[in-house]
């Protein structure tokens, strides 16, 4: 709604007259009571018959938004803009008047517009501005001003009443109004553009309307003014000219420095203090390219600034590909390095847009600099759009004009210069055109034979077939004729070329030699030295021919393309195919692929390298493979560049065959990971594998000739190996399974085989050991009997904590229950408190045995490490003897982690187990400590994957006997101990050091022989202000206190407790304790329900299933699932089913409140998106 206005009806009416907009004038009863004729001719309606409608409703126009649909006496519907005013005399609504403008011509100026690349809001119009209404008197002195015109001179309207024009804008705008003034006041209606420019917001365009105002008796008593500014749509009008002449100045190929300079000219005089530049993209930087309005100096300074993401507004636009508007240079970053240098020459704000290339390459950048701090406006943004793409245009056509040069003389220099003869002969044998080679080569400048016959620089002999055969060639177009004949140099000597011959049709023609038909292109080469070596060609092919014709073994010549050019009579014999069938022919043409590959690669490898190579190549012939050693060599061109491949070999099948058995015994041996060897009579090596010398670290010149107990020590040679062997050597086949110590590995479990060796006389001259380590089968079959124990453990934990589970659950919640009745014997309450602390502490006791027994899932959370570490230490102090002292120091600061209680509780475990083992027999004193420590970069730099800050440090510390230097290293090794058999697994370590790595952390042990162990762990600390308050709640939604609830759990009490618990709660509760009855309860009346909350293991049908069918009754039914242990269900798995909420038994009140909520609001939540 506009301001409101105090115009008298006389004075007002004059101007609707003349207004190109439609006006309507309704009373405070909405009663049409006035139509202007230009609100005839846009609805077809005349007043009488708007009239009859009783008030203007919707069918005319909507008047509740700016835009709106106007319906015409025809029915048809305009777009329009609508303006309403509300119309006040003497202080009290008189009505409303509504201002309507068609939009259709403004939607078809706009799309005239968008065609040139200017806006609406750049083509500005009367139309577009605010009418600025004043109304003066006889005298001239203001009656009347709206807010809009008082604006125009900075004040309000209350202070111009009264006043005189020359007074509010000064005598020299006034001298520019004073004959229309004057004009208006004789009575006559005057319109007119005029310029003012020394007004307080700078200068400006106005279009006006003076129309007189009359008394009754039809006397001038005054004259009212509609006014409305088109500076914007004048300046635009001047921009849209110079973008036609900047475009006019491109396509007449302008320079380009002159058509940027136009262009930023152009639009500064789009806004005052307005300055452009321009710079162009030279690799990575910015060079000048114009700049009209900018200081010199500040022009020098930037010139060649590297582009980009903090290099002011230019660089950084042209490093983004995108548009940087930067509104005060004083305190933008990205105008750090070059802040002083723009504020000393006064430039505040830039904004800077990358000038692109319809692909996205950037060109350069057009920036817009002002002296203050500012943004720009739409308007300012689209001009600053049609600029830059008016550079692009410039920039990209004179890019273009140089690629054509360039071009050009590429292909001039490529013409003239290349080392072959070219000519254009027209049908009539006309030279059209020569290269300046081909004519240099004749003797002449090229001048001397244009327009000349081609058959004057023929030989006589030859000209008849040179005529001819142009002849053939202009009659049959297509393709390519050769001929060699001779052509005659100015100074009569004779050369012999060859021609190639193309017809080119008349648009190529046209282009190339500016002929008007179609010409004929001739490429010439001298070949006069080839034909003197023709001769000499064939005398010394004979003589070769014969010499490879008696070598005892295959020959043959090939091209680098691999076609044979030549191969001899041993190769005819042998492969049983003429030389005519091999000539031109690959190998691919002659061999099966895999044989024609092998010897392609050795021909690749030859040429390549430039000298002669031997090679073992195999060959197939009817199921026979042969094998050949041969020389390959390079056969070098007149320039030394190898063009041809020549070749001899002589047949090795019979040696390839006995080497490649020998070589695949080796590699069989080489490759078997057993340990294999063989021992003679004397207990000495004559032979190992590869494995055997790896594992006891000896280089097989070294180990061969030894005796085994040299190897493996007196007393395991005594005791275990030569018993075997002695028995082996009677010719008795032996297997064993023993421990073996090894220098690197330590103990390992061998599997092992002894056989008897014969000679060639069945006598038994060594035996044969082959030995495998089964070392981690033997730990995996121990782990896998452990493991089957604790899983039987494990499933009668989690029986009894099911039932256990169920009982505390009701414990707890009557006693909560009890708590909130008993009000009033205060030794009652300490009582029930009693029981509750008792039941909490039984069901952190079963949650425990869960944990060992692994019964519940792996889950990761943030932790507070203190109480992880108390709750490990009271199974330590559980499981480890008396004899053991155990100790420990807690800080008092929180310790947030991210991780899984369970495996750090399993670290401690371990550690504890290890330090009990260290100080079995002698007792000790085990001490464990938590405190926060900083690790800076410099502690940190030999444990690079750390990241430097506050890590909270556990330590584990015994006084046992300590660990070997030389073992040290190895303790975190899978299946390494130092324990008995039967004792460890040689897991325990392994185990902490992977869940130590898993949490983020890092794990060191210091030792010492006599003096203990201590186990160092450090854990990342969460942030207090970071991710260990990412999960903390913004608030709690307020619980729904009425609904109805159906509660399903085979357990009677604590079916009750929850019964009684949501009653008093507020909730209409239906609780049973057969699943049959509850699904026969909620299929009667299942949009009843509010909530289902049901157990997991019940007789007859678990939960999941449960949750099924109920969902197939009803799908948005909100179900919280109870679970006595374990996590039958995963999160994941329970969202996925629908369920809302897992809540585990046995919970107390404030757990049941936090699941009712969550279910309650998911549902809330779900149903507001849905609908």
């Amino acid at each position: 709604m506009e301001e409101c206005i105090m115009l008298p009806w006389s004075a007002y009416q004059a101007v609707l007259e003349q207004m190109a907009e439609a006006v309507y004038l309704r009373d405070q009863e909405q009663r049409l009571i006035y139509l202007n004729p230009a609100a005839e001719r846009l609805s077809g309606w005349t007043m009488e018959e708007l009239q009859r409608h009783g008030t203007l409703s919707r069918e005319v126009f909507d008047e509740d938004c700016e835009r709106g649909t106007i319906r015409t006496r025809t029915g048809c519907l305009l777009s329009v803009r609508v303006t309403v005013i509300s119309v006040k005399d003497q202080g009290q609504l008189w009505g409303t008047l509504i201002l309507i403008r068609s939009l259709v011509p403004e939607c078809e100026e706009v799309a005239r517009g968008a065609d040139m690349g200017v806006t609406r809001e750049q083509q500005g119009g009367p139309e577009h501005a605010p009418v600025l209404i004043a109304q003066c008197g006889r005298d001239q002195r203001y009656q009347f001003v709206s807010r809009q015109y008082a604006d125009l001179f900075q004040q309000s309207p209350a202070d111009l009443v009264g006043r005189h024009p020359r007074e509010v804008m000064g005598g020299e705008a006034y001298a520019c109004l004073e004959p229309y003034i004057e004009q208006a006041l004789a009575g006559s209606p005057v319109e007119f553009e005029t310029s003012l420019p020394h007004l307080p917001g700078g200068p400006r365009v106005f279009h006006s309307v003076y129309v007189p105002e009359r008394d009754a008796s039809g006397a001038v008593v005054g004259f009212v003014a509609a006014i409305s500014d088109v500076t914007q749509r004048k300046r635009t009008e001047q921009f849209l000219e110079e973008q036609r002449r900047v475009l006019e100045r491109v396509a007449l190929g302008d320079e380009l420095h002159k058509i940027l300079d136009q262009l930023c000219r152009s639009l500064e005089q789009f806004s005052d203090g307005m300055k452009c530049s321009i710079l162009l993209l030279e690799g990575t930087v910015l060079r000048h390219g114009a700049a009209p309005s900018l200081p010199e100096s500040y022009i020098k300074a930037i010139d060649g600034v590297p582009i980009g993401p903090m290099a002011g507004s230019c660089g950084t636009a042209a490093y983004r590909r995108e548009r940087v508007v930067v509104s005060d240079i004083a305190t933008d970053p990205l105008w750090m390095e070059y802040r002083d240098l723009a504020l000393a020459h006064h430039l505040r704000s830039c904004w800077s847009s990358p000038i692109l290339t319809p692909q996205g390459v950037v060109l350069g950048t057009f920036a817009v600099y002002y002296d203050e701090p500012r943004r720009p406006t739409p308007a300012e943004i689209e001009l600053i759009n049609t600029a830059t793409y008016l550079a692009s245009v410039a920039i990209r056509h004179e890019q273009a004009k140089e690629a054509v040069r360039r071009s050009e003389e590429r292909f001039r220099t490529l013409y003239d210069d290349n080392p072959t003869m070219y000519f254009m002969v027209t049908a009539d044998e006309t030279i059209l055109s020569v290269n300046r080679f081909g004519a240099e080569q004749l003797g002449y400048q090229p001048e001397e034979l244009l327009g000349r016959s081609i058959l004057t620089i023929v030989h006589e002999d030859d000209q008849d077939a040179v005529s001819q055969g142009l002849r053939s060639a202009f009659a049959k177009p297509d393709g390519v004729t050769t001929w060699e004949f001779r052509k005659v140099k100015k100074n009569g000597e004779c050369m012999w070329v060859r021609e190639s011959v193309r017809i080119l049709p008349a648009a190529a023609a046209a282009a190339a030699a500016a002929a008007a038909g179609p010409v004929s292109l001739i490429v010439c080469q001298d070949v006069t030295k080839e034909k003197a070596l023709q001769d000499k060609l064939v005398a010394s092919e004979a003589l070769f021919r014969m010499f490879m014709d008696h070598l005892p073994g295959p020959a043959f010549i090939k091209n680098a393309d691999g076609r044979h050019l030549f191969v001899n009579r041993y190769v005819e014999r042998t492969f049983k195919l003429s030389r005519c069938e091999w000539y031109q022919k690959t190998n691919k043409d002659l061999f099966p692929l895999s044989i024609a590959a092998q010897f392609e690669g050795h021909d690749q490898q030859v040429l390549c390298q430039g000298y002669a190579l031997q090679f073992t190549e195999q060959t197939e012939q009817d199921g026979e493979v042969r094998y050949w050693w041969v020389t390959k060599f390079p056969i070098p061109n007149e320039q030394g560049r190898p063009t041809l491949l020549g070749g001899v070999g002589l047949e090795v099948t019979a040696l390839k065959t006995a080497e490649q058995a020998l070589r695949r015994f080796a590699q069989i041996v080489s490759a078997s990971r057993s340990l294999l060897a063989l021992i003679d009579r004397g207990y000495r090596y004559e032979a190992v594998n590869q494995s055997y010398l790896e594992r006891v670290e000896m280089q097989s010149e070294h180990m061969l000739g030894r005796t085994v107990e040299e190897i493996h020590g007196r007393e395991c040679f005594e005791q275990v190996l030569k018993p075997h062997i002695d028995r082996c050597l009677a010719g008795q086949a032996v297997n064993f399974k023993q421990w073996f110590e090894f220098p690197q590995e330590g103990r390992r479990y061998l599997d092992g085989q002894l056989s008897p060796f014969f000679d060639e006389h069945g006598i038994v001259q060594g035996v044969v050991l082959e030995a495998r380590d089964i070392t981690e089968v033997y730990y995996l079959e121990e782990q896998r009997r452990q493991g089957q124990k604790l899983e039987a453990i494990g499933t009668l934990a989690s029986g009894i904590a099911h039932d256990f589970n169920n009982i505390l659950g009701a414990i707890l919640g009557f006693g909560e229950l009890a708590l909130a009745a008993g009000q009033g014997d205060q030794k009652i309450r300490r009582y029930l408190n009693e029981i509750l602390t008792a039941g909490k502490r039984a069901k952190d006791l079963v949650q425990q045995i869960l944990l060992f027994s692994r019964q519940t899932e792996t889950r990761w959370s943030t932790l507070d490490l203190r109480s992880v570490v108390q709750e490990a230490l009271r199974f330590l102090r559980a499981s480890l003897p008396s004899t053991i002292e155990i100790s420990h120091h807690v800080g008092s600061t929180p310790m947030p982690v991210k991780g899984d209680a369970t495996q750090i509780e399993q670290v401690l475990l371990n550690l504890g187990t290890n330090a009990e083992y260290a100080m079995r027999g002698q007792g000790g004193h085990l001490r464990v400590s938590l405190d926060r420590v900083e690790l800076s970069t410099h502690i940190l730099q030999a444990v690079p994957h750390l990241r430097p800050g506050w890590y909270a440090r556990l330590r584990v510390q015994d006084t046992g006997q300590g660990i070997a230097p030389e073992i040290l290293p190895k303790i975190f090794d899978p299946f390494f101990t130092t324990k008995e058999v039967h004792e460890g697994t040689g897991l325990g370590l392994s185990v902490v050091h992977g869940i130590v790595l898993a949490h983020g952390g890092h794990l060191t042990v210091d030792s010492e022989i006599g003096r203990g162990t201590t186990f160092t762990i450090y854990f990342p600390l969460l942030s207090q202000s970071g991710e260990d308050r990412a999960d903390e709640p913004f608030g709690e939604p307020p619980l729904p206190r009425t609904g109805k609830i159906l509660i399903l759990d085979d357990e009677i009490a604590l079916v009750r407790f929850m019964q009684e618990l949501l009653e008093t709660w507020g909730f209409e509760v239906v609780a049973v304790t057969d699943p049959t009855q509850a699904l026969d309860i909620f299929r009667a009346a299942p949009e009843s329900f509010t909530l289902v909350l049901t157990d997991q293991t019940m007789p007859r049908m678990t939960g999941e299933r449960m949750v099924q069918t109920l969902r197939a009754i009803r799908p948005d039914v909100p179900i919280i699932l109870c679970t006595g242990y374990g996590p039958v269900l995963t999160d994941d798995q329970a969202q996925a089913l629908g369920i809302k909420v897992l809540l585990r038994k046995p919970f107390e009140k404030a757990e049941l409140l936090a699941a009712l909520r969550t279910a309650l609001t998911c549902h809330e939540e779900e149903s507001h998106w849905s609908s």
